[in-house]
């Protein structure tokens, strides 16, 4: 089987999911190519797998995508082409006329051989979230001028003794229509970030799905190649049973079951064998918690508050999470056992959890950069506190500064470069908790030292 096959065999799950999924070799030949990018490209996989890319989509020949590709096949850390920056990586037009805006993030996947690393390319369309999120910020600032307004206007009414009560009402209705549109559009931004999150860690959870199944791969041929050579080893004895019982002269057969088991090499196959079947169960282990984490992490159908296990929930999320923070942090856990079931939404829940750790592991990359010199360390402790459940996630990154600590949970803000980040994970994760379940959201931070989010619940009544 070669390479083309493997790739399509391991990984024809993602023809399911709604991003452009595509596996380059270090060649840039194509290995890979899902239905989803078929349909947006109109480049079918027959007439690009097993071809250059480059020929198809010649400004990844730039340095700018192509040092970066060149990093990511050397083993290099995940990279991700903003959609502010790089809108149209691999261009993939609309029926209008225009382009999908695109957010790719690509990762290096281990070579099927174990030689060097592919790019797994995991592309989003987030064309209608950038224009929800412009219309957005349109009205937003048509919102924040007329208040501009209504505030000279009331200065203007003092100053010519005009009728506040008239022009306060006329300025209120309009404040009014547009905080109700604001209001309409706040579920599809809260959906619009979940979203906005699916591509990267489909393909951190690819990445991790690989890594056991290549090791399960490998043993199993082990195990074939030592089933073949102990095969051959009991065929020998059946022969040499045979001419026993025939009266036959036997020593032929003995030197050619003496000869098959010097080959078989038996002492190395009773060894070996055991430690290949317990890594194979290790891997297939791996594999079965990464996919029942992932149902675990947003169950279908339940978007109401029920009672659930917060510590179980907590450790779903840095599973599924695994891949946005093991390069530059180590996790560390302290789950209290005895804490009670926690009312809430369980997709919310874990969103906010998941949006904290991102936070996390971005902060301490600022110190550490890609981990190569060492980590930093992102802890999570529960505790029952009366009727309260109290979570707290920490980091080693560098502190948030005073003159920004106020603004951090506005919608928008954000002190990553452009096409980093939205602005919306803080924003959304204390509308979550605060709005949706009644509880509390702060923190502590300390410049060069860290932060501590801490996250309140109101605990489930029996």
């Amino acid at each position: 089987m070669n390479e083309i096959e493997m790739a399509t065999e391991r990984f024809g799950y993602l023809d399911s999911l709604p991003l452009g999924v595509c596996i380059l070799r270090q060649d840039f030949v194509v290995l890979y190519w899902n239905d989803c990018l078929d349909e947006w490209t109109g480049i079918s996989r027959d007439n690009i797998v097993g071809a250059n890319i480059i020929s198809k989509f010649p400004r990844l020949d730039e340095p700018k995508y192509k040092s970066r590709l060149v990093n990511i096949f050397e083993g290099g850390p995940p990279t991700t082409f903003s959609s502010k920056r790089h809108k149209y990586t691999i261009p993939s037009p609309l029926p209008n006329g225009d382009f999908r805006i695109q957010e790719t993030t690509v990762i290096p996947m281990t070579a099927f051989d174990g030689a060097g690393s592919y790019a797994l390319f995991a592309i989003q369309d987030v064309t209608d979230l950038a224009r929800l999120i412009h219309d957005h910020k349109a009205i937003h600032d048509r919102a924040l001028e007329e208040i501009r307004k209504r505030e000279s206007a009331e200065e203007q009414l003092k100053t010519y003794s005009i009728s506040l009560e008239e022009m306060v009402e006329e300025r209120t209705s309009e404040l009014k229509s547009a905080l109700e549109y604001l209001q309409t559009t706040q579920l599809q931004l809260l959906q619009s970030e979940k979203m906005a999150s699916v591509g990267q860690l489909a393909a951190g959870i690819a990445h991790e799905i690989n890594t056991p199944t290549q090791y399960v791969a490998d043993n199993v041929h082990f195990l074939k190649d030592g089933f073949d050579d102990l095969d051959a080893l009991l065929k020998k004895y059946a022969n040499l049973v045979k001419a026993i019982k025939e009266g036959d002269s036997a020593h032929d057969h003995a030197r050619e079951l003496d000869k098959a088991a010097e080959e078989a090499d038996l002492v190395y196959l009773s060894e070996e064998i055991p430690k290949a079947i317990e890594q194979c169960l290790e891997g297939i282990g791996q594999v079965a918690k990464i996919v029942r984490s992932m149902k675990e992490f947003s169950p279908p159908g339940t978007i109401e508050k029920t009672a659930i296990d917060i510590n179980g929930a907590i450790e779903t999320t840095i599973t599924v999470a695994r891949n946005e923070w093991k390069y530059v942090a180590e996790m560390e856990t302290d789950l209290d056992p005895s804490l009670p079931l926690v009312l809430c939404v369980p997709g919310d829940f874990n969103q906010v959890i998941l949006n904290v750790i991102t936070n996390a592991a971005h902060a301490i990359a600022e110190v550490v950069g890609d981990g190569s010199n060492g980590k930093g360390t992102i802890k999570i402790s529960t505790r029952c506190n009366d009727s309260w459940a109290e979570i707290r996630v920490s980091d080693t990154g560098k502190g948030i500064p005073e003159d920004i600590r106020q603004r951090i949970f506005e919608p928008f803000f954000t002190t990553k470069e452009v096409g980093q980040g939205m602005g919306q994970g803080l924003a959304v994760s204390r509308s979550m908790i605060v709005n949706k379940h009644c509880g509390t959201i702060d923190f502590e931070t300390e410049m060069g030292k860290g932060t501590t989010f801490n996250i309140g619940l109101p605990i489930a009544q029996e």
